[in-house]
């Protein structure tokens, strides 16, 4: 006899909607079924069941789902329910709460992720107020580095670095010297 088809298997064969790659949509995308974006979203998406980010689909806001799978790129946090799953060509620079996580190889992460049943949430879906919103409007720019130092001037000496002694002892007999 034919095994049934698995939950989740059905899920993924079930897209009822899809953004399509030349589509560009700004706002927050909401649905209850099986999403597929091939295009551009720009601000949050939340769906019900799954997402499946497409290899041309890009989207520039949070994602909440119970699954996500990346295949596109994403500048913002994923928060599933269940399953983020980004696959080698997917590009995420944000936060990833989830209870399971697959990344393959040459996949690209960059941003902290919090694992698990007990994986802190991120705090209410509210706007930040000033004093807590980001220096930079770009997700995961708190995550770069910061520009290195300015270098010390020629003859002067950075905190971090202290002259030799023996330069110290040549300075003091100078110093003796002209003071005689």
């Amino acid at each position: 006899m034919l095994k049934k088809k698995d939950s989740n298997d059905t899920q993924f064969a079930k897209i009822k909607s899809i953004i399509g790659q030349d589509a560009v949509f700004e706002g927050t995308l909401q649905a209850k079924e099986t999403t597929r974006v091939d295009g551009l979203i720009k601000g949050d998406v939340k769906i019900d069941t799954v997402l499946v980010l497409g290899l041309t689909g890009k989207i520039v806001g949070n994602v909440h789902a119970a699954n996500i799978m990346i295949g596109g790129t994403v500048e913002g946090d994923l928060i599933a329910t269940d399953k983020i799953t980004i696959s080698a060509t997917g590009k995420v620079t944000g936060n990833l709460h989830t209870k399971k996580l697959v990344i393959d190889e040459n996949a690209v992460f960059f941003g902290q992720c919090f694992m698990g049943d007990e994986a802190p949430r991120p705090e209410s879906e509210a706007p930040l107020k000033a004093a807590e919103a980001p220096v930079s409007s770009s997700p995961g720019a708190e995550y770069r580095k910061s520009p290195r130092p300015k270098a010390a001037e020629p003859g002067e000496y950075p905190k971090s670095v202290r002259p030799r002694v023996a330069d110290e002892v040549k300075a003091a007999e100078e110093g003796r010297a002209a003071g005689e």
